[in-house]
């Protein structure tokens, strides 16, 4: 006989060290997340100036902040957009009031980021998702009502060097060149 798996709570998580390392609740186990390298660090600050150019008013844009995905589920994006007023408690933003994430591939984070996560985000209702790949490449994806709740299909696509408007969840200019060469490779 086995003994049955323990699944930890957003309790537990909030019991962790502090020792400044990000933790998220995945399915029920605690993942200390790796530091971010500069091109990671780099491609959040340019999405969040990119995106803040046209934001209209009465959203937030946070870096490295909580959401409570689900009971099981606690993810902290490279870059949240939430609505102005949505309850923050444990650590994080209510999903109801999540309108864009945004998750940097990291060599580490590639499982999670590409197929956890969307799905957990989609389930949640969360309308809009971002994740910036390798290349550097953007996927925006957003809900698609027909397909019924929780399911993203693709928006748009910048590819290396592309630089074009992405329409949803506002018309933001994203300039993909200035990706392609952070300062560290400078």
């Amino acid at each position: 006989m086995t003994a049955a798996a323990v699944r930890s709570t957003l309790a537990d998580l909030l019991h962790e060290p502090d020792d400044g390392r990000i933790r998220e609740l995945h399915d029920g186990e605690i993942r200390v997340l790796p530091e971010p390298d500069e091109d990671q660090i780099w491609h959040v600050r340019l999405l969040d100036l990119m995106l803040g150019v046209s934001a209209p008013e009465g959203v937030e844009i946070h870096h490295s902040t909580g959401v409570h995905v689900d009971e099981a589920n606690f993810f902290v994006p490279d870059l949240l957009v939430v609505r102005a007023g949505t309850p923050f408690h444990d650590n994080g933003f209510d999903a109801a009031g999540v309108v864009l994430v945004v998750e940097v591939l990291g060599p580490l984070t590639h499982h999670a980021d590409r197929i956890l996560k969307p799905w957990r985000y989609a389930e949640a209702g969360i309308p809009y998702f971002w994740r910036i790949d390798q290349g550097p490449r953007l996927v925006a994806l957003r809900l698609d009502e027909t397909l019924g709740d929780g399911h993203y299909i693709y928006d748009t696509e910048l590819v290396p060097c592309e630089n074009a408007e992405v329409p949803h969840p506002w018309v933001a200019q994203i300039d993909m060149a200035e990706f392609v060469d952070p300062p560290s490779r400078r």
